[in-house]
């Protein structure tokens, strides 16, 4: 039962994570080494197919772009 239950809690967080890459500025996901078309193709995936798989891009760059999202927009220092 609780194998069950955090497989659907991974499976929620990743549809949410997904969701998240739609918030990114144009900038941020550069930043990341992501492109829009890249940010809609993942976010599109349904949360049964599995961890981030972005073509292209590496798994790391898909979670930095997760916590550019959860960071907030960044601030320019002057």
């Amino acid at each position: 039962m609780n194998t069950w239950l955090g497989s659907v809690r991974n499976r929620l967080q990743l549809a949410r994570t997904r969701a998240q890459l739609l918030n990114l500025t144009e900038e941020q996901l550069r930043d990341v080494g992501l492109t829009r078309e890249q940010a809609w193709q993942e976010a599109s995936t349904p949360p049964w197919r599995g961890a981030p798989g972005i073509a292209g891009a590496s798994r790391k760059n898909a979670k930095a772009a997760v916590h550019a999202v959860n960071a907030g927009p960044a601030i320019d220092a002057m």
